[in-house]
């Protein structure tokens, strides 16, 4: 069982997001740390968000790599399309906020609804880090979104300590 300090407990509130990054640590990121799991080193290899809130609008979990396809459409909100007029008066249109709402409707994004959950990886089979993993969370238009993330890393779990931007 992992040991507690790998749980993080992720709420943001309206006007709040979490910009797009990816859970891995690039290859070289320190000099002492092999960091490349191809080369026996240990990296995060996988996260799993539980939705532990219901949200009215927004907060959703957003892949901006991933193209929104027919089975993503039908199982989270439908086709590709604007984002709704309340989600686009938040933020300047030049923001990185405001780009991030609009993939929310254009690309994979997963709605959160309270206790499902959603894992994905930032590995490939062979230990290669996988740049479509890159993700965010958007905003909410009412109530708060919160969230459990862990994270497990090829030879043990590890914290996920993100900030969120200023």
């Amino acid at each position: 069982s992992p040991p507690p300090s790998s749980r993080k407990v992720l709420r943001y509130e309206q006007r709040q997001a979490y910009v797009a990054h990816t859970d891995y640590f690039n290859y070289k990121t320190s000099a002492d740390h092999n960091w490349d799991p191809r080369a026996g080193g240990t990296n995060r290899m996988a996260t799993l968000f539980l939705y532990l809130s219901d949200v009215e609008l927004g907060g959703q979990t957003v892949f901006p790599r991933v193209a929104r396809n027919a089975s993503h459409a039908a199982l989270h909100g439908g086709p590709p399309s604007a984002p709704p007029a309340k989600a686009e008066e938040l933020f300047a249109n030049a923001s990185w906020e405001a780009k991030l709402t609009r993939d929310c409707y254009r690309q994979f994004a997963v709605t959160p609804r309270k206790g499902d959950a959603i894992l994905f990886y930032s590995q490939k089979a062979g230990g290669e880090l996988d740049v479509m993993s890159l993700h965010g969370g958007e905003t909410t238009t009412g109530r708060d979104a919160a969230a459990i993330a862990r994270d497990r890393a090829r030879g043990g779990w590890k914290d996920s300590s993100r900030a969120l931007p200023p």
